[in-house]
């Protein structure tokens, strides 16, 4: 799918909004790989609204990764539980101190109602 939207968006796109979908797929030529290989969270350097190479795709790599990891977790937990435990608290409280982190590095706030942060229909509306 990736790859005939990739071929197609810029050939089939015409409207008052093909703005946004050939953005959404003007970093491919550079970025394919990350996409192809489900690491498109992780390999990009830089994320913006309306940019990327198929961002669509982000929850189907997230999944994927989720899939690889969780079964190792899981084999941990059956053989070693008190060890399991531990990592997944650590996996827990880690990720609570990551996103405190990432908060705070970008100055974001919290919200859709925050007009700082509120970009989504940005590039639409003219």
């Amino acid at each position: 799918m990736w790859a005939i939207v990739w071929a197609l968006t810029s050939r089939v796109l015409i409207g008052p909004i093909s703005y946004n979908g050939n953005i959404n797929m003007a970093t491919c030529s550079s970025d394919w790989i990350w996409t192809l290989t489900m690491l498109g969270n992780i390999g990009v350097e830089t994320m913006a609204p309306y940019q990327g190479c198929f961002q669509q795709a982000w929850p189907l790599q997230l999944d994927m990764q989720i899939t690889l990891v969780v079964p190792f977790l899981a084999m941990i937990m059956w053989r070693f539980p008190t060890f399991g435990i531990l990592i997944c608290t650590g996996l827990i409280v880690s990720t609570g101190f990551i996103n405190y982190a990432i908060t705070e590095y970008y100055g974001l706030t919290i919200g859709l109602l925050d007009h700082s942060n509120y970009f989504l229909l940005q590039g639409i509306v003219a």
